[in-house]
C-alpha cells in the first residue's frame, strides 16, 4: 500500500482512491530489493480471462529491466493456470513496454484517473 501510495497519489497526483475491492481477491507480485519493494503489480481473475494492473516501478530504479521482468512473472503465472488470455488498462505512455511483450492496442484511448489509457489483450 505504501509504495502504490508514493508512486499513483503522490507521484502521478492521481486523486482517486488507489486501494479497492479487487485487492482482497488479487495475488499481489512484487519484486524486492535490499528489503525495500521497487517494482509491483496485482493479477486476478475476470470471468474467462486474467487482468493485471496497478504496476509500478519505483522513480529510481526506472529503466532497469524491472517492468518486463514482473509482467512476465505474471504471464508465466496466468500461464501456468491455463489462462491464455490477459487484458489490461495500460497507461497510453508506456504501452509500448507492452507491445514488446506481446499485447495489442483495442479500440480507442480514454481516461482514467485524469491520465490517458487504452485497452490492451495477449492471447497465447
Amino acid at each position: 500500500m505504501k509504495i502504490r501510495s508514493e508512486v499513483f497519489l503522490i507521484e502521478q497526483n492521481i486523486k482517486e482512491t488507489d486501494f479497492d475491492d479487487t485487492d482482497f481477491r488479487a495475488i499481489h507480485h512484487y519484486i524486492e530489493v535490499n528489503g525495500s519493494i521497487i517494482a509491483y503489480a496485482r493479477s486476478y481473475m475476470e470471468k474467462e480471462y486474467g487482468k493485471m494492473g496497478r504496476l509500478l516501478v519505483v522513480a529510481s530504479m526506472r529503466h532497469k529491466g524491472y517492468a518486463s521482468k514482473i509482467i512476465s512473472h505474471i504471464m508465466d503465472y496466468f500461464e501456468i493456470l491455463g489462462v491464455s488470455k490477459i487484458v489490461i488498462s495500460a497507461q497510453y505512455q508506456v504501452r509500448a513496454l507492452y507491445q514488446i511483450l506481446g499485447f495489442k492496442e483495442i479500440g480507442e484511448t480514454y481516461m482514467e484517473a485524469d491520465i490517458l489509457h487504452i485497452k490492451m489483450i495477449y492471447e497465447k
